[in-house]
């Protein structure tokens, strides 16, 4: 999903370098959910797991839309 591309790509061009093992794991679990249900967290419309909202306020800081 481009929408995707766009929010998660500039946070993998630096921050996610800077992730603990523990952040990188869930990255990884993040990753592997539905683009479109990842969207609706990053974009407000859906309340975002608790185990993904401190990395979503992470990408959302990283992104152009923040």
């Amino acid at each position: 999903m481009r929408e995707m591309d766009m929010l998660l790509g500039p946070f993998s061009d630096a921050p996610l370098a800077d992730l603990s093992d523990d952040q990188l794991d869930i990255y990884e679990r993040l990753l592997s959910e539905n683009d479109q249900e990842i969207y609706r967290w990053v974009s407000g419309q859906a309340e975002t797991p608790d185990e993904y909202q401190g990395l979503v306020a992470k990408i959302l800081t990283h992104s152009d839309a923040a």
